[in-house]
């Protein structure tokens, strides 16, 4: 019973084997006709060239653009790559501070305070309304004039400026 098994293992093994020589042989052939048409293809291009002298001038210049080309592609992926990191960042700037703004909020509310701002928009609006009533929004102290008031030559503008900041 082993030897015919053992019989029967090595006619399956001495068939792969073929088969696998019978590969290797027909893979040789074809990188042998590979090699042979490629040859020929660089004999053709050179008589091509020698020919007509131009092909050579303009496959000169297709490579110079296609090298432009390349570098212009290389620097548009480095700056996209940029600005999507960039992208990123800001993102996750908006996702942390929305974080701590929520866990502000919670803490906020844990010691029972409102965390809302105390201007809201309408006190501001009033706020506003009632500076602009005034004359004047501040003033300042000046030790000295300024050298167009001694010599007299203050323009309107700058006139208008110093009386808006001094009042006077």
């Amino acid at each position: 019973m082993a030897d015919v098994t053992q019989r029967r293992v090595e006619n399956e093994h001495r068939t792969v084997e073929k088969k696998e020589r019978g590969k290797q042989v027909s893979l040789a052939r074809k990188n042998s006709e590979l090699r042979r048409l490629r040859n020929k293809l660089n004999d053709l291009t050179a008589e091509l060239k020698a020919r007509h002298p131009e092909l050579s001038r303009l496959d000169l210049s297709l490579r110079r653009k296609k090298n432009a080309l390349n570098a212009a592609r290389r620097q548009h992926e480095k700056t996209q790559r940029g600005q999507n990191e960039y992208t990123q960042i800001a993102e996750t700037y908006a996702a942390a501070g929305k974080a701590l703004r929520d866990e502000k909020n919670r803490l906020f509310e844990k010691a029972g305070v409102s965390a809302r701002n105390p201007f809201s928009k309408s006190d501001a609006t009033q706020h506003k309304n009632f500076q602009k009533t005034l004359g004047y929004h501040s003033t300042a102290d000046w030790d000295h004039r300024t050298r167009e008031e001694v010599s007299g030559e203050v323009p309107p503008k700058m006139e208008n400026w110093l009386l808006r900041v001094r009042g006077f």
